[in-house]
């Protein structure tokens, strides 16, 4: 069932409950209205081939203009991979969102709402797994996007193995 926005924002519980049933290790814990956003506090269990890995936890924020932003919650660590603070400040402390994607990449590497919202939390779980990965091993597990303002365009993408995930979610985001 593909969630789109209107489907979030008219029925927020119903969507929680989409994204229980649908991600694997996903719990809602809890769904509240903030300053006009609907706010998604949630707990992934580590994924089944990482199971020593903690659980991890995310806040999930959907402002009715279709902006959607996603905060790690818990205790302070390091982190690869955050966006700006909300107000500008450095990066990777507490109001920075997770940096899911690069906005100006290809469209088959981002996600916007017709991907369904499961596809933008399933985005989170796999950011927050990756990052623990980074943590432990102190490489991140894929190809990682470069980051910055390219000096022509999109980035490239460098392995083989992107190249063809590329070109497939190209195919499939086209059906």
């Amino acid at each position: 069932m593909a969630l789109q926005l209107i489907d979030v924002l008219q029925a927020p519980e119903l969507a929680a409950g989409v994204l229980q049933d649908t991600i694997p290790g996903c719990s809602v814990d809890r769904v509240f209205v903030a300053h006009g956003h609907i706010v998604f506090n949630l707990t992934f269990a580590p994924l089944r081939d990482l199971p020593a890995y903690p659980d991890e936890r995310a806040r999930v924020v959907v402002a009715s203009s279709g902006d959607v932003t996603a905060f790690p919650i818990g205790a302070p660590r390091p982190w690869l991979h955050r966006s700006p603070n909300l107000d500008g400040t450095t990066f990777g402390a507490k109001y920075a969102g997770l940096c899911l994607f690069y906005p100006l990449d290809r469209r088959e590497l981002t996600w916007q709402w017709d991907d369904g919202f499961e596809d933008y939390v399933l985005c989170v779980q796999r950011h927050l797994a990756f990052e623990e990965y980074w943590r432990r091993h102190g490489e991140w597990p894929v190809e990682d996007a470069p980051h910055g303002n390219p000096p022509r365009g999109q980035h490239p993408i460098l392995t083989p193995f992107m190249r063809k995930e590329a070109a497939r979610w190209a195919r499939l985001k086209k059906l």
